[in-house]
C-alpha cells in the first residue's frame, strides 16, 4: 500500500511540474522598496529594491498623472541585481509647476507581461529635520 501511495505521489508530482504549474517557475516582480507613499525628494538618490523569479530585464518606469516620465536604465536593467540607483533630478515635478506630486513607479519585463508597482509621493522642495541630541535622563 505504502508503494503504491509513494508511486501515485511521485506520478502527480511529475505531472504537475511538467505542466508548468509549479511554483517555482512561474515569473514575478516584487518591490521591496521605497515604501507605499514614501516621499522621495527632486535631486537626491534612491535606491529601487525588489525581488523578482524568472525574469531577465526590467524596465523601470515613474508615470506621472497617467503619463510616462521617462524609462530608467532603458529597459534594460539586470533583474537578478535586484537594485536600482534613481537619482531624481531637480525639475522632475516643479517643472509642472507643483510643489509635490504623486508618482507610479513600475517595474516590468520588456514585453510588460510581469509587472509591479507602488505609488511614492516626489516633492520639489524637502527640509531635513533638525536632529539634537537626546537630554540626559
Amino acid at each position: 500500500m505504502r508503494r503504491l501511495l509513494f508511486v501515485l505521489s511521485a506520478v502527480f508530482v511529475l505531472s504537475f511540474n511538467s505542466f508548468g504549474m509549479s511554483s517555482n517557475s512561474s515569473p514575478f516582480i516584487v518591490i521591496l522598496s521605497p515604501r507605499h507613499n514614501a516621499v522621495l525628494c527632486e535631486g537626491r538618490s534612491y535606491l529601487i529594491k525588489w525581488k523578482s523569479r524568472n525574469v531577465k530585464k526590467l524596465c523601470i518606469e515613474p508615470v506621472i498623472g497617467g503619463h510616462p516620465a521617462g524609462i530608467l536604465g532603458n529597459c534594460n536593467v539586470d533583474a537578478l541585481k535586484g537594485e536600482f540607483l534613481w537619482h531624481i533630478p531637480k525639475g522632475f515635478v516643479s517643472n509642472f509647476g507643483v510643489n509635490n506630486e504623486k508618482v507610479k513607479l513600475y517595474l516590468c519585463n520588456k514585453s510588460e507581461t510581469y509587472c509591479a508597482s507602488i505609488d511614492v509621493v516626489i516633492k520639489s522642495i524637502c527640509i531635513n529635520p533638525i536632529r539634537r541630541k537626546p537630554k540626559p535622563l
